[in-house]
C-alpha cells in the first residue's frame, strides 16, 4: 500500500509515494536494481580527484561503491579476489581496484579492517595514512 507524503515525513518506513511494492514489481516483470550487501562501508570518503575522474570518465563512484559492496572487487587478480572473499569471512583488510575508461587510471575502494570507514581514491594516489 501507498502512503502519501505527509505519512512519509512521520512514518520513515512508509513507501515513496507512487512507489510500488516488491510484489507489484515482480509480477509486471519489470526488471529491478537488487544488490546484496556482504559487509558494511562505514563512514564513507570519496576524495576530490577520484570523483572528479570518475565524473570525466562518465562513471559514477557510486557505482564502484555498489560493486564493492555486493563482492565484485573489479580488475584485480585471482589471489586478491581470493584475499578479499577471506577478509569478508575474517574481517580482514579488503582492496577492490575499478579502471576507468581511457586506462590512465583507476578507483580504488578501501575500507578500514574494521569496517568504520571506507575510502574511494585514484590508484595514482598516495593511500591515506602513507
Amino acid at each position: 500500500m501507498n502512503r502519501t507524503a505527509v505519512s512519509q515525513a512521520s512514518d520513515p518506513t512508509a513507501e515513496p509515494a507512487g512507489a510500488k511494492s516488491a510484489d507489484a514489481d515482480a509480477d509486471a516483470g519489470e526488471p529491478r536494481l537488487a544488490v546484496t550487501l556482504r559487509f558494511h562501508l562505514g563512514e564513507l570518503t570519496a576524495t576530490a580527484e577520484a570523483v572528479t575522474a570518475a565524473h570525466d570518465a562518465g562513471v559514477r563512484v557510486i557505482e564502484a561503491l555498489l560493486r564493492h559492496l555486493s563482492g565484485d572487487w573489479g580488475d584485480i587478480d585471482g589471489d586478491a579476489w581470493a584475499a578479499n572473499d577471506n577478509a569478508v569471512a575474517t574481517g580482514g583488510c579488503l582492496r577492490s581496484l575499478y579502471a576507468l575508461p581511457g586506462g590512465r587510471d583507476a578507483l580504488v575502494v578501501t575500507p578500514d579492517a574494521d569496517r568504520r570507514h571506507t575510502t574511494a581514491a585514484l590508484e595514482s594516489q598516495p593511500e591515506p595514512g602513507r
